[in-house]
């Protein structure tokens, strides 16, 4: 609530200096009759002129469109008059839902589907039963007790895709160490070394940090580790921090979707 509150006040603050800058003189010719989507891009931009739209789609809630903004779920109204933020319970489902989580999955599942391999950094047994992407910062302590269990989580039969995802803000050495682990000639073995306390160097190279960092800002992660299922789900760090729960959580997501 708080990402998107301020995500309101960036916007308002923008609309104000571009009013200022029009001045009292400019005034808006009469818009075109719209239907669909264009209608649901001119409220969010009428709200935040310079907001990111990067999906709009019908919602299970009748009379809406739901948009996903910055990797946060908005709801517009179909004829633009309302804008909705929070969360939305589908009560008609044997299993309460909340549906701006299940729009979010959906989109993470997608554009998680079509990463290149060449961009993950993967730890995985020689036949893997599961399968989960993890969005990590070398400098992150949570992630290093996560990844200290990596043996344990391959014997569960689990494959881990680590995507870097430096916390600069947090850490002022990620950047440096995420880019030395990518540039390393072993990436594995230079990433294991790093998540235990070595410093991976200064190397450079061309690396897919910014693409990383953008993907994950699109698909809403907020911090690290942020375990995502293939399903697009993310599922709970307490859970993730046990390498058969894990397992049992993700079988349950296996069989749920027919195996």
């Amino acid at each position: 609530m708080r990402h998107f509150r301020t995500f309101l006040l960036l916007a308002l603050v923008a609309a104000s200096g571009a009013a200022l800058a029009a001045g009292p003189a400019a005034k808006a010719s009469a818009p075109a009759a719209k239907s669909g989507n264009a209608v649901i891009l001119d409220a969010i931009h009428k709200l935040a002129p310079k907001a990111d739209v990067q999906q709009v789609k019908p919602a299970p809630l009748t009379g809406f469109h739901s948009a996903v903004v910055g990797g946060t779920v908005v709801y517009v109204r179909d004829d633009g008059k309302y804008l909705i933020h929070g969360q939305i319970f589908d009560l008609s489902q044997p299993q309460v839902t909340d549906i701006s989580e299940t729009v979010m999955d959906g989109m993470r599942q997608k554009a998680l589907a079509k990463l290149p391999a060449s961009e993950r950094i993967r730890f995985a047994p020689k036949d893997p039963k599961y399968h989960i992407t993890a969005f990590v910062d070398v400098e992150c302590p949570f992630c290093r007790q996560f990844h200290a269990k990596i043996d344990k989580y391959m014997s569960e039969g689990i494959a881990v895709d680590y995507l870097l995802f430096p916390l600069q803000g947090i850490h002022p050495q990620a950047d440096r160490k995420a880019q030395a682990v990518w540039c390393a000639a072993d990436r594995t073995a230079a990433y294991s070394a790093a998540m235990a306390g070595s410093d991976p160097g200064d190397a450079t190279c061309e690396n897919p940090l910014d693409k990383l960092k953008s993907l994950g800002q699109r698909l809403g992660v907020t911090g690290t580790p942020t375990i995502v299922a293939d399903d697009g789900s993310i599922i709970s760090p307490r859970i993730a921090q046990s390498p058969k729960q894990l397992a049992a959580v993700l079988k349950a997501h296996k069989d749920a979707a027919g195996g």
